[in-house]
């Protein structure tokens, strides 16, 4: 991929929602240079190893702000939250500075009650991760 090569990338946003792109594509994606806004909704990329350490590295290392995930079918989160805390973590302790991802939207994805807790340390960092709102038991 082309645009990965080159830092002057003048791209700032992609939507490729619904577009059948797989883990790889999506990750090279991740990884463009200057890329601020990235949807990749509807991709089914919860089926393979996209919500890994291995993905969650490349957004803590990218330049995206806004980043969608939402509708992908999600349901190991565990590891890629927790990656992603412990990468944020880490640089802080270092004092590394302020990190570009500023929302991460996971709706329509499994979120475990571990990860809500993982979510809730991530906003100490900045992030907001947007996801779909508690099933309340309904009384009868």
């Amino acid at each position: 991929m082309l645009l990965v090569k080159y830092p002057e990338n003048k791209i700032s946003s992609l939507d490729l929602a619904q577009t059948k792109v797989n883990t790889d594509c999506a990750r090279k994606f991740i990884s463009i240079p200057n890329l601020k806004y990235l949807r990749l909704f509807n991709n089914n990329l919860g089926d393979g190893d996209f919500f890994d350490s291995t993905t969650a590295s490349l957004i803590a290392s990218s330049d995206i702000k806004v980043l969608d995930l939402c509708g992908n079918n999600g349901t190991n989160l565990e590891r890629f939250l927790g990656t992603l805390l412990g990468i944020y973590k880490n640089r802080s302790e270092q004092k590394y500075g302020k990190f570009s991802l500023e929302t991460l939207e996971l709706g329509a994805n499994t979120i475990s009650e571990e990860d809500e807790n993982t979510i809730k340390e991530l906003k100490v960092y900045g992030v907001d991760i947007a996801r779909d709102k508690p099933k309340v038991a309904s009384s009868k």
